[in-house]
């Protein structure tokens, strides 16, 4: 809540497919008191650069599908970041 307005995200997380493009977050205003959701105000791919996650300087550096099971990425150069 911020303002005296409710937001409420939600995200694409592209399990099903696989796909990075499929990947997206959602947020909406809700007016609690009518109980109705609002007009869109955040509508983004998950496409973007996020910076370097486990090793620097390396192709870690993406948003991923979601996976029901854990697979760390192989090591591509650069250093483990601590």
């Amino acid at each position: 809540m911020h303002d005296g307005v409710v937001f409420v995200g939600g995200v694409c997380s592209a399990e099903s497919t696989q796909k990075i493009a499929d990947k997206w977050v959602v947020i909406r205003t809700f007016d609690a008191a009518a109980g109705t959701f609002g007009g869109v105000v955040v509508n983004q791919p998950l496409t973007f650069k996020r910076g370097d996650a486990l090793w620097n300087g390396s192709n870690t550096h993406f948003w991923n599908p979601w996976q029901a099971k854990y697979q760390p990425p192989a090591p591509q150069g650069g250093s483990l970041l601590a």
